[in-house]
């Protein structure tokens, strides 16, 4: 429970501001909650609640991880593009339209593919074969679908499939390239682009080993960062051309607020909130 001090700068505060503040971590209580913190994309928590956030410069992303694995069915470039074409389709049957660029949008020159790649149609390189996803934990309705999605794909390409429940520790750790065992094929991962940044951020991704170490499958990313000015719309194309990372959507992570919560004094492009910037409705 946070108290308000009524002492400290009064006079910057909201004149209606809340005099306790209660932090709840039961998740039974969540959604009696007045202000609860998630994503842009989280539709359960629309429901008669309003967000409060910066602009979508996260990303949501599925992640094939054993593409250096030569038995893994994403060892294949050819399998990995049909895999990517049937789960968008199977997103985009159920509703949610995933993006095709990896970059948020926002950023300058940066576009969508396309289209979906469809030259790659020959679904009998898949018989036989089955994939390890590891189930994404998140509880929101978009990862509902994701989870769905992968069902969908699996029956249409009479594929094998093993759901497994992953510790997010194991999860960070395959990204390693150097890994030789894989647990899961595929997974479903999140992080967001500094855009004040995003030329340093991109670097970041693939060459620090404490990012998430986005892979390049035939070094044509590495090459282009060598460059003082890369492009990161080429990044944002060969990350498509390569398949091995297939966007979802971008989203912004903030506040979610019931109605009677006014954020008329809240600058949300700074981070973190201050409680003293939020107060009550007259």
């Amino acid at each position: 429970m946070l108290s308000l001090r009524e002492d400290f700068l009064p006079s910057l505060r909201h004149p209606m501001a809340a005099k306790t503040v209660a932090i709840v971590w039961d998740e039974k209580l969540r959604f009696q909650s007045d202000l609860i913190l998630g994503g842009s994309d989280d539709t359960e928590l629309s429901n008669n609640r309003i967000f409060y956030g910066p602009i979508p410069s996260n990303i949501a992303y599925v992640h094939c991880s054993s593409w250096l694995s030569v038995t893994s069915i994403c060892y294949k470039k050819e399998n990995r593009v049909v895999l990517r074409n049937e789960f968008y389709r199977a997103l985009t049957e159920q509703g949610t339209k995933p993006t095709l660029s990896f970059s948020p949008t926002i950023m300058v020159n940066i576009k969508e593919a396309n289209n979906i790649d469809n030259t790659h149609t020959n679904y009998h390189i898949l018989k036989n074969t089955s994939f390890i996803y590891a189930k994404t934990i998140l509880k929101n309705a978009l990862y509902k679908n994701l989870n769905h999605a992968f069902d969908l794909v699996a029956e249409k390409l009479h594929l094998g499939i093993n759901v497994v429940d992953i510790p997010f520790k194991q999860r960070f750790k395959e990204v390693d390239p150097d890994l030789k065992k894989r647990s899961f094929d595929i997974s479903v991962r999140s992080t967001d682009i500094l855009v004040d940044d995003p030329m340093a951020d991109i670097r970041f991704m693939f060459l620090s080993k404490e990012g998430i170490r986005l892979p390049d499958t035939d070094g044509r990313i590495l090459k282009e960062l060598k460059k003082e000015n890369f492009d990161p719309q080429v990044i944002n194309e060969l990350l498509w051309d390569q398949a091995v990372i297939w966007p979802i959507g971008h989203f912004a992570f903030g506040l979610w607020a019931k109605k009677h919560i006014d954020f008329s004094m809240l600058n949300t492009v700074l981070s973190p909130t201050d409680f003293q910037w939020i107060g009550l409705k007259q």
